[in-house]
């Protein structure tokens, strides 16, 4: 499966971007971030 992410802004919103990537690829999980 392929996520894209976009649109998480505001203070801190990229650290949870992150975060959620990285908790999506240990699950196999294909990630891009769209700011």
């Amino acid at each position: 499966m392929f996520l894209v992410i976009e649109g998480i802004d505001g203070a801190g919103g990229s650290t949870q971007s992150r975060i959620l990537k990285k908790f999506l690829e240990e699950k196999n999980f294909k990630v891009e971030l769209i700011s």
